[in-house]
């Protein structure tokens, strides 16, 4: 779905954003007008949906602990959110717009980009992951090294609430021959991973069947059911094995082009087309490199250590900006129900960038190495990802090329490749996403004639997750001194 497709008018933000939302935050529920009180109870029932309908992964976004009872990982389950999201989007647009305060806009153009990218996607890729893996409705694959539930069964085995693992473990031969199932019928339509991915989901699967995960009641609920459910699985993926191709990309699928596009949006956020994402990846990766080596020259090896932080565990820093959102008392929906990484990775690197470049320790290298060395490792995946799935690029060139730039050794960089064939657009996310907020603060300071700092700019997190379609014009109502004409025949 086109980022215009949102519903959202530049126009309708100028003038009086941030105080019509303070209003809304602040006003008691009995003075909301009709059709703000429509959204907000709408949103309401589409949080108590999605919460019914994935307990699960719900649970675990906001509490960090997933619920006791599993998520439906069937194709028919997968199904029945899309027609879900087609509904919700149905919903949302019955509530007029022009009866919206900025701030109730900017929600309903939220959610109706979030259903509505589910709704189109979901019908359009009647295949892939489950809506539990955070990739649907662009994850290829039903079972795979980054999909399908047999990832959750390390963490079971190391779980210290033993009477919850069992829990688990008691419900998880279902998913898995859902997902099997999915599978299967994936593969015969002719949506298959390739050979290198299914030999590591095999050995993945047959590690797992190995493992001893428990004495007593959890060897019992193995031994019945949680290994012969595993068994099926390899079963599934061994019968194939033979027909799939070496091609790693997911250009090689049939519309395997449109396909990766819409995966690149839907993470990113952005309207970037995988080309223009892949330049930008590269022109990242040389100025970083050149940046890293002048202050490696500057300093020497033994000021900044020899490696900093390991740029293949450069998104264990790029989370989202939990606190702002918390003090912005966004709905629940709004804040744990949109998928928008590129929003919140983006804005992680792109806050240290700034800070950096408003002098906040310049005189520690060791910071200024580690933030360098962030920042490449994440451009670094951002051509690997479009080389792979738009360039056509084998994983050994992947594999030598994350070896040549962030020094990653062969089974550091063969994982990262397998993840990223397994997950296309995600490894976007974080590059592109901080280039977006760039482009944001640029808008932000035309319009307001230089009076934008990046704290003013941090303020646009307190409207939650959103694509940046949608921010763009809060940029224009927030930072716009007075509405001129220039900015009216452009918006």
């Amino acid at each position: 779905m086109a980022q215009a497709e949102s519903g959202l008018s530049r126009r309708r933000f100028l003038g009086g954003v941030a105080a019509a939302a303070a209003l809304v935050r602040t006003g008691p529920a009995w003075a909301l007008a009709p059709a703000e009180r429509q959204l907000t109870d709408l949103m309401d029932r589409l949080w108590d949906e999605q919460r019914h309908r994935f307990p699960e992964t719900t649970s675990a976004a906001v509490t960090r602990v997933a619920a006791g009872r599993l998520d439906p990982w069937s194709r028919e389950a997968r199904d029945s959110w899309v027609g879900w999201a087609r509904s919700a989007v149905r919903r949302i647009e019955a509530i007029d717009a022009t009866g919206l305060p900025q701030s109730a806009e900017i929600d309903r153009a939220v959610l109706l980009d979030h259903f509505g990218k589910v709704a189109a996607l979901g019908t359009r890729y009647p295949f892939g992951a489950s809506a539990s893996d955070t990739g649907a409705p662009v994850a290829p694959f039903a079972v795979s090294p980054a999909t399908g539930p047999h990832r959750s069964i390390p963490d079971l085995a190391r779980a210290e609430d033993r009477a919850s693992a069992i829990e688990h473990l008691a419900a998880l031969p279902r998913a898995l021959d859902a997902a099997t199932a999915a599978f299967r019928h994936d593969a015969a339509i002719g949506v298959l991973p390739s050979a290198a991915l299914l030999d590591t989901t095999l050995r993945q699967l047959t590690a797992l069947r190995s493992a001893e995960l428990g004495p007593g009641r959890a060897e019992a609920l193995i031994a019945r059911g949680l290994h012969p459910a595993l068994e099926r699985q390899i079963a599934a993926l061994a019968t194939v094995r033979s027909t799939a191709g070496e091609a790693s990309g997911v250009w090689a699928l049939r519309g395997g082009e449109a396909f990766y596009a819409d995966a690149l949006a839907w993470h990113t956020g952005a309207g970037l087309s995988a080309s223009d994402a892949h330049q930008l990846g590269l022109r990242e990766v040389a100025l970083l490199s050149r940046e890293l080596a002048s202050v490696m020259a500057r300093h020497g090896a033994d000021a900044v250590g020899s490696r900093g932080s390991d740029p293949a565990d450069a998104t264990t820093a790029a989370g989202f900006d939990a606190p702002a959102v918390e003090a912005a008392g966004q709905h629940d929906i709004r804040r744990y129900g949109m998928r928008y990484a590129g929003h919140g990775q983006g804005w992680a690197l792109f806050e240290a960038e700034m800070q950096d470049a408003e002098g906040a320790g310049s005189d520690d290298p060791v910071r200024r190495v580690t933030r360098l060395r962030r920042q490449l490792g994440h451009a670094a995946r951002l051509v690997t990802d479009t080389g792979l799935h738009a360039q056509r690029w084998t994983p050994a060139k992947a594999e030598a090329y994350l070896n040549a730039t962030v020094g990653l050794g062969r089974v550091a960089a063969a994982r990262e490749v397998e993840r990223i064939c397994a997950a296309p657009g995600q490894a976007s996310a974080a590059t592109v996403g901080q280039a977006e907020w760039r482009r944001l603060h640029a808008l932000a300071l035309a319009v307001s004639g230089g009076r934008c700092d990046g704290a003013a700019l941090r303020s646009l997190l307190m409207q939650g997750p959103a694509p940046f379609a949608v921010l763009e014009g809060v940029v224009a109502a927030r930072f716009t001194p007075r509405r001129s004409p220039r900015i009216m025949r452009s918006a």
